[in-house]
Protein backbone atom coordinates (compact mmCIF):
# COMPACT_ATOMS: atom_id res chain seq x y z
CA UNK A 1 0.00 0.00 0.00
CA UNK A 2 1.15 3.22 -0.86
CA UNK A 3 1.70 5.52 2.62
CA UNK A 4 -0.69 8.65 1.08
CA UNK A 5 -3.30 5.86 1.27
CA UNK A 6 -3.25 5.29 4.82
CA UNK A 7 -2.38 9.58 5.47
CA UNK A 8 -5.64 9.54 3.75
CA UNK A 9 -7.53 7.27 6.12
CA UNK A 10 -6.06 8.88 9.12
CA UNK A 11 -7.80 12.03 7.60
CA UNK A 12 -11.02 10.24 7.00
CA UNK A 13 -11.40 8.11 9.95
CA UNK A 14 -11.53 9.25 13.67
CA UNK A 15 -8.23 6.83 15.72
CA UNK A 16 -10.54 5.87 17.73
CA UNK A 17 -14.75 4.23 17.18
CA UNK A 18 -17.29 7.21 18.44
CA UNK A 19 -20.09 6.63 20.35
CA UNK A 20 -21.88 6.91 17.34
CA UNK A 21 -20.12 3.39 15.90
CA UNK A 22 -18.51 5.38 13.28
CA UNK A 23 -15.11 3.05 12.25
CA UNK A 24 -11.82 3.73 13.53
CA UNK A 25 -9.03 3.61 11.38
CA UNK A 26 -7.72 0.57 13.10
CA UNK A 27 -11.09 -1.34 12.53
CA UNK A 28 -11.18 0.01 8.71
CA UNK A 29 -7.27 -1.88 8.52
CA UNK A 30 -8.17 -4.82 10.62
CA UNK A 31 -11.40 -5.91 9.08
CA UNK A 32 -11.99 -4.31 5.93
CA UNK A 33 -8.22 -4.12 4.59
CA UNK A 34 -7.30 -7.55 5.47
CA UNK A 35 -10.76 -8.36 3.51
CA UNK A 36 -9.63 -6.74 0.41
CA UNK A 37 -6.28 -8.10 0.47
CA UNK A 38 -7.35 -11.56 0.88
CA UNK A 39 -9.71 -10.97 -1.91
CA UNK A 40 -6.50 -9.75 -4.27
CA UNK A 41 -4.55 -12.71 -3.58
CA UNK A 42 -7.00 -14.82 -3.80
CA UNK A 43 -8.25 -14.00 -7.53
CA UNK A 44 -5.91 -11.44 -8.53
CA UNK A 45 -6.65 -11.94 -12.18
CA UNK A 46 -10.55 -11.43 -11.87
CA UNK A 47 -10.65 -8.53 -9.31
CA UNK A 48 -7.22 -6.51 -10.82
CA UNK A 49 -6.94 -4.10 -13.60
CA UNK A 50 -4.43 -3.60 -16.19
CA UNK A 51 -3.71 0.06 -16.53
CA UNK A 52 -1.55 1.02 -19.61
CA UNK A 53 1.42 3.26 -19.28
Amino acid sequence: MHPAFFDRLDELLPPERSADATPSTADFVLHELTSIVETIANDYEAVATAIPG
